[in-house]
C-alpha cells in the first residue's frame, strides 16, 4: 500500500510531497487545485508497466489530432509550465518499507535515443540506421526507474500514421483501467464483461444500486441485435437498459464493478460525486470502504462536494474504518505552490464542526 509520494515537474506541480496515504484516501479543494493531477501522478508512478502514459492522454482529451498534425506537443502537457528540459520525477514509498523511483524525460534526436534504448539491443548500427530513417523528427518520452529492487525502461513515441502512442517495449495490459473518469463512461461491451466477471458478487453489486434508485430489482444480462448489454430489471417487471439511466447509477455501475472485480491493487475515482444525489452519499461510502477492506484495495478519490466529505467522515469517523481513512485538502500556499493536507478523520470532524477551511477556501 503506498503511503508517501514526491513528484516533481508533473502537471501543474513544480514540487509537491504528500504523506500519510491510507487505505481509502478522499482529495478535495477548490476547482484547479490539482487534485485530478494527484490521481494521475499516484497512478502513473504505480502502475509503470501499463499503458498509463495513453491512458492519462485520452482521459484529458488529447486525441490523435495532436499526435497526426502537432507531433512535437504529444508530452507537453506531462511536464509542468510545459517545460520539457525538466524532468518528471517521481517517488514513492510504501507500507512495510518499499520504495519505487521514476523520471520521465523528453529525448529529440538519434544519439540520447539509442542511450536509453541501450537495455533493448546490441545492434546499434542497424538501429541508427532505422531511427535515422523513420524516427529523425521524433520527440520521444523515456520512462526509467525503479520499483521495489526491479528496474524498468519504456520509451514512447507519438506514431504518426495511425495517432496512436508507440512503444519499444509493449506493456502489459489492463482488465480493466482502473481510473474511473469524472465524465468518460466505460463502453457497454466492457461493462457486460466486468458484471459476467462478478458473478459471485451479484447480491452486492445489486444493493449497490438498490441505493441509488430503490426501483431497481435486480441486474441481468440481455442480448438485443446480438450485443450483451447490462440491463436493471425495475419493479415493474421491466429490464431497462443501462443507458437509459442518469449518470449517478451509471456511475455507480462502474465503480461497483471495477472494485467487485479487482484485489490487492488501487482504485482512483475522479469526481466521486458527480451525478449522486447527497442523499445517497452516506450509503455508498459504506460500501466502498467494505468492498475495500474485503478485497485490499487502496482507493484515491477526488471531491468539492461539501456534503460528500461530510458523509465521508460521518461513515468513517470513530467506525471500524477510522484508521483506514485520510482526507487531504489541496490548497495553494502563499508562495504559490500546491500542497495537500493530511487530516484524519478526528481532525477532519473537528474542521467540520468547527466551519473550518476543508475545500481549500482560502
Amino acid at each position: 500500500m503506498l503511503t508517501n509520494i514526491y513528484v516533481k515537474n508533473f502537471r501543474c506541480f513544480s514540487e509537491i510531497e504528500v504523506n500519510n496515504f491510507k487505505t481509502i484516501n478522499l482529495i478535495g479543494g477548490d476547482n484547479n487545485s490539482g487534485k485530478t493531477a494527484l490521481l494521475e501522478a499516484v497512478f502513473l508512478s504505480s502502475f509503470h508497466d501499463y499503458p498509463v502514459v495513453s491512458i492519462l492522454r485520452q482521459l484529458r482529451g488529447e486525441g490523435e489530432n495532436i499526435i497526426k498534425i502537432t507531433p512535437e506537443k504529444t508530452w507537453d502537457y506531462f511536464f509542468y509550465n510545459f517545460n520539457k528540459d525538466k524532468n518528471i520525477q517521481f517517488n514513492s514509498e510504501y507500507h512495510g518499507g518499499g520504495t519505487s523511483s521514476m523520471e520521465l524525460s523528453h529525448l529529440y534526436g538519434v544519439e540520447p535515443v539509442l542511450k536509453a534504448l541501450s537495455n533493448f539491443t546490441d545492434s546499434k548500427g542497424k538501429l541508427s540506421e532505422l531511427l535515422s530513417s523513420k524516427f529523425s523528427d521524433t520527440v520521444f518520452l523515456n520512462m526509467l526507474g525503479n520499483h521495489e529492487g526491479n528496474s524498468f525502461n519504456y520509451l514512447y513515441y507519438p506514431d504518426k500514421e495511425n495517432g496512436k502512442i508507440g512503444s519499444f517495449k509493449s506493456p502489459k495490459d489492463f482488465k480493466t483501467t482502473p481510473f474511473l473518469h469524472s465524465i468518460k463512461r466505460i463502453q457497454n461491451k466492457s461493462i457486460a464483461k466486468l458484471y459476467t466477471d462478478a458473478k459471485p458478487f451479484r447480491d452486492i453489486f445489486d444493493k449497490i444500486l438498490q441505493t441509488i434508485d430503490s426501483r431497481i430489482i435486480k441486474s441481468v444480462i440481455e442480448t438485443p441485435w446480438e450485443e450483451s448489454i447490462l440491463h436493471l430489471e425495475l419493479n415493474n417487471g421491466m429490464p431497462v437498459p443501462i443507458n437509459m439511466f442518469g449518470d449517478a447509477v451509471k456511475k455507480v455501475v462502474e465503480i461497483a464493478l471495477v472494485m467487485l472485480n479487482t484485489q490487492n491493487s488501487m482504485i482512483f475515482i475522479d469526481e466521486i460525486e458527480n451525478g449522486i444525489h447527497y442523499t445517497k452519499h452516506h450509503e455508498l461510502w459504506r460500501f466502498l470502504f467494505q468492498i475495500a477492506k474485503d478485497n485490499k484495495l487502496q482507493i484515491f478519490a477526488t471531491s468539492h462536494s461539501g456534503e460528500m466529505i461530510r458523509t465521508f467522515n460521518e461513515v468513517a469517523h470513530n467506525t471500524e474504518f477510522d484508521k483506514d481513512a485520510m482526507y487531504f485538502e489541496m490548497y495553494k500556499d502563499p508562495r504559490g505552490f500546491i500542497v495537500a493536507n493530511p487530516l484524519d478523520m478526528d481532525m477532519l470532524n473537528y474542521a467540520i464542526l468547527t466551519n473550518n477551511f476543508i475545500r481549500g477556501e482560502r
